[in-house]
């Protein structure tokens, strides 16, 4: 697990150099372990290390071929690299370290990028300089989990695990207004762009090969939704658990102490559960939100004790740092409350572990989320709506009213005759700040047309499948994975989840969605997993969501914090937003005691700009010197194995 970073130029990096260390000091978070540079005529690779498999020196990135012609750069993990090494040593390749970092340079050497991909287990995002023939290769894995950012511009390609760091680079900073039209509306930037112009995202599961100034990217991995055979439930039950079992195996795998989140979850309970079963004791971490409805810590503390867990629970703060760190750990504007609590929990957790297990991705496969059962609902009553439904309802929605169990029954119409349409028109915020009038010139000039959508009666009569593949495209990757990985990374630590392993991955979403959701339960499956091993109260317990009351704080603890966001705010000076009309709503909200959703995006935007100011104020402090490998210009496909000696040496 790291941060990298690198730039390919093709007349030449002499005149790059600084910028490989100027990425990696604003990615040391990420790696605080260790930090170096290979530099080739061409292209410069850098690293900034958290050793998590062969923390000597043999492990150190980047790592670079035996005739320096080829070198790599990680941040994830393989899981399955040993068992990668042995193929290798079998076709003669020969190892200096125990990482599954040279297990990606010798794979590419004997297989190839394409067969070496199809072959890796695990999350990663990473980068291969082939000085032969001139071509850079990012790489990034199948679900997203990990990082990677680039800007392609001329004869120039520079990348790194984060927007942020190629901007630190002195890559363009303008703001994609696009993109933060996207982040008022959900919360979060999408991952099919940045919030800057010039920068974009590798698209998960995608190779992108850069040769001669021209980029070109293909999709190597695409998830399936669409379930395949009809197993029994019982049978379903206990693949699922063999499947947990050998994912969480392989997570618990580390030449670093290990622990995991305990969350008052069916998902997280699971893990350490599993962890318990393969006769790991690790230490657990959960948060505290006394007081509150979203405080899940009595929940955790009984699995805990059924378990035998050493479980340490932490209070969550409200405190103005709390607000400055979650600005500071995401590279881009991020308004997900949750991951203030993730920040506190990685902070807490650093001291005594280096890799966390986490539940995510357990409601994605396994469907359990509440939208689920009411798609699944609104699906059912599609497919028993005459033809022409519609437009029909379309024409009675005008005077149905927008309150109480009228306005959910509205939904419920909209979904069963729009589809998607009507979802995510169900979600969308832009009106607010449209009929607030909170936009300033530069967002009400920026195109929202690609926020609108069409309705669809096929779409209806497939909702949760069409559901599932928005989700992933949107809040998984652009919300669920990135939160995860940058509030984990921030304190140095390897985040895994057993339920984004392949396998049960790809076995979940094979099922059919009237087996996941078996008798209007959801998450059928891992809830009878969760009844068996743990116990009833954890496998029939209601779907809890790991709520922060950050609409409450705002108007209490953080109203000073929001007034003075907002006075001589970034924002209005930019041309983004308008102060007036944002601080009329705020007032309205604190009557209440509860301010809406789109304030505290605002807030945090609004934060996230003047955060963004300063670093830019500070871009021209110096970066840091770094230890370099030197890999010299190579005629033919191989130099003498002392090269690498020398070069690693002279470090």
């Amino acid at each position: 697990m790291c941060g990298i970073a690198g730039v390919v130029q093709v007349d030449g990096v002499e005149g790059r150099c600084g910028m490989v260390p100027r990425m990696l000091d604003d990615l040391a978070a990420r790696g605080p372990d260790d930090a170096r540079i290979a530099r080739w005529d061409n292209a410069i690779l850098g690293s900034c290390r958290l050793s998590i498999f062969d923390t000597s020196e043999a492990g150190r990135q980047p790592m670079v071929s035996a005739d320096l012609s080829v070198g790599v750069v990680l941040n994830g993990s393989v899981y399955n690299f040993r068992s990668l090494r042995k193929d290798l040593e079998r076709a003669g390749a020969a190892f200096k370290s125990c990482t599954d970092t040279e297990v990606l340079l010798q794979g590419y050497l004997h297989w190839g990028v394409d067969r070496l991909v199809s072959r890796l287990e695990g999350m990663f995002a990473f980068a291969i300089w082939d000085n032969r023939c001139r071509k850079m290769i990012l790489v990034r894995d199948r679900l997203g989990v990990k990082p990677l950012s680039y800007a392609s511009v001329g004869n120039q390609l520079a990348f790194a695990s984060t927007p942020r760091a190629l901007v630190a680079a002195g890559i363009d900073r303008a703001v994609n207004a696009n993109a933060v039209l996207d982040y008022l509306n959900l919360g979060y930037v999408p991952d099919n762009q940045t919030v800057y112009r010039a920068i974009q995202k590798v698209p998960a599961g995608s190779i992108l090969e850069w040769r001669l100034g021209t980029p070109r990217t293909r999709t190597y991995w695409a998830p399936c939704f669409s379930p395949r055979g009809r197993p029994k439930f019982e049978e379903a039950v206990r693949e699922a658990e063999v499947l947990l079992l050998g994912s969480v195996r392989a997570r618990l795998r580390a030449d670093v102490p290990v622990g995991a989140l305990l969350s008052g979850g069916i998902d997280s309970g699971l893990v350490c559960w599993a962890a318990r079963h393969l006769g790991e004791e690790i230490p657990t971490f959960t948060l505290a939100l006394p007081g509150t409805e979203g405080d899940e810590a009595p929940l955790a503390q009984r699995t805990a004790s059924r378990l035998g867990l050493n479980n340490r629970v932490i209070a969550c703060s409200s405190s103005e740092a709390e607000i400055d760190e979650l600005v500071a750990a995401y590279a881009e504007p991020f308004a997900s409350a949750s991951a203030l609590g993730m920040l506190q929990l990685a902070r807490a957790a650093r001291s005594s572990v280096k890799v966390l297990l986490t539940g995510e991705g357990g409601d994605e496969a396994f469907l359990g989320y509440p939208a689920h059962a009411r798609y699944q609902f609104a699906q059912r009553l599609a497919h028993a709506l005459p033809p022409g439904a519609c437009p029909i309802w379309k024409q009675l929605r005008r005077g149905v009213p927008k309150w109480g169990l009228l306005r959910r029954g509205s939904h419920l119409l909209d979904f069963a005759t729009g589809g998607m349409s009507g979802v995510l028109r169900s979600r969308q915020r832009l009106e607010y700040y449209r009929r607030h009038s909170l936009f300033g010139e530069r967002l009400l000039s920026a195109d929202p047309g690609r926020l609108d959508f069409q309705a669809s009666a096929g779409s209806s009569r497939d909702l949760v499948l069409e559901f599932q593949r928005h989700h992933f495209e949107t809040e998984f990757k652009g919300e669920f994975m990135t939160k995860v990985d940058a509030s984990t990374m921030r304190h140095g630590i390897e985040a895994r989840s057993p339920f984004l392993g392949r396998e049960i991955w790809n076995f979940g979403n094979s099922l059919p969605i009237d087996l996941r959701l078996n008798n209007g339960e959801l998450k059928a499956v891992l809830r009878e997993i969760a009844r068996r091993r743990v116990g009833p109260s954890l496998g029939s317990g209601p779907k809890r969501g790991f709520t922060i009351p950050v609409g409450r704080w705002l108007t209490k603890e953080w109203k000073p914090l929001f007034e003075g966001a907002f006075d001589s705010a970034v924002a209005e000076q930019d041309g983004w937003l308008r102060t007036k009309p944002i601080m009329k709503r705020f007032r309205i909200a604190e009557g209440r005691k509860q301010a809406e959703t789109e304030l505290w995006y605002l807030f945090i935007f609004e934060r996230w700009l003047r955060h963004e100011k300063e670093a830019g104020n500070r871009q021209s402090a110096s970066p840091r010197l770094l230890p370099e490998i030197r890999c010299c210009q190579l005629d033919g496909p191989s130099a003498p194995e002392k090269s690498m000696a020398e070069a690693v040496s002279a470090c």
